[in-house]
């Protein structure tokens, strides 16, 4: 029996490609259209795959829910400790 092959590392996303795609949230609405079950939600991560792949940015439609959930609880949590007297601020420039 041989071992079974290594798991391959996930791709970390860089700072350009976090920037990208809350552009591409914001620009395209992406919240909303979730939100209004208008479409299915693996057509509207299709639309933000296709908008990163014009930049060059190469990712699944699965990598972009998990990045974008991701995103969303880090920001969560820094404006859940930033309303809170007498903790140090995390910074949330950005809106997600």
């Amino acid at each position: 029996m041989s071992a079974p092959p290594p798991k391959k590392r996930r791709q970390n996303w860089s700072k350009f490609e976090e920037d990208a795609l809350i552009k591409i949230y914001r620009d395209r609405n992406i919240c909303s259209m979730l939100d209004s079950k208008s479409l299915k939600a693996a057509t509207i991560y299709d639309i933000v795959v296709k908008d990163l792949e014009k930049l060059g940015i190469v990712r699944t439609a699965t990598q972009v829910q998990q990045k974008w959930q991701s995103l969303r609880k880090i920001h969560r949590a820094g404006k859940s400790v930033n309303g809170t007297s007498g903790e140090k601020g995390i910074d949330t420039d950005q809106d997600v």
